[in-house]
C-alpha cells in the first residue's frame, strides 16, 4: 500500500513497496530493477498496460462473435450432409 507522507506545491511524497510498484507497472519476478533515490519512474504505465488489456479483451469479443457466426454456418452444412446422406434432402 501507497502511503502518502507529504506535499508539494504539485504533488505527494509517497513511500511504497518495491513490490506494490512491480504490480502497478506489471514487472513481477524481478523485472523491475532496484530504484535509487532520485529514480524516475512513469507510474502510468500501468494504465497503459490496462489500456492494452481492454483493447485485447474488445478484439476476443469481436472474434467470438464472427466465430459464432461461423459455428451456425457450419452446423448447417453438418446437417444438410445428414439429410443427404438419409436421403431427407436430394
Amino acid at each position: 500500500m501507497m502511503k502518502v507522507i507529504g506535499k508539494t506545491k504539485e504533488g505527494y511524497i509517497c513511500e511504497i513497496s518495491h513490490s506494490e510498484l512491480e504490480k502497478v507497472l506489471d514487472k513481477y519476478y524481478g523485472h523491475l530493477k532496484p530504484l535509487d533515490v532520485g529514480s524516475d519512474i512513469d507510474l502510468s504505465q500501468g494504465y497503459s498496460f490496462r489500456n492494452d488489456i481492454n483493447a485485447t479483451c474488445k478484439k476476443m469479443i469481436a472474434a467470438t462473435e464472427s466465430f459464432e457466426q461461423a459455428q451456425k454456418t457450419m452446423i448447417k452444412f453438418a446437417k444438410m450432409i445428414i439429410d443427404i446422406k438419409t436421403g431427407e434432402l436430394e
